[in-house]
């Protein structure tokens, strides 16, 4: 994946202590309800983007099967 800011090549990266996101309006029922995160940095302006490894978590718990 490129930089958006600069274009050089982003670079898979570790968050220490590494974290976690999770739904505001899911329930524990609704299925997966958290996501550990990934994280990619320029290695020439800095600029960091961060993605859930489970982007699903964000969807409405109605719609949502549990993670397989």
């Amino acid at each position: 994946m490129n930089c958006p800011k600069c274009g050089a090549e982003m670079k898979n990266a570790v968050m220490t202590p590494s974290f976690q996101v999770s739904s505001i309006t899911k329930k524990w029922y609704d299925g997966e309800t958290q996501s550990d995160v990934n994280c990619f940095g320029c290695p020439e302006c800095g600029y960091i983007e961060l993605y859930a490894k489970y982007p699903k978590v964000f969807e409405d718990g109605s719609n949502v099967k549990d993670k397989k």
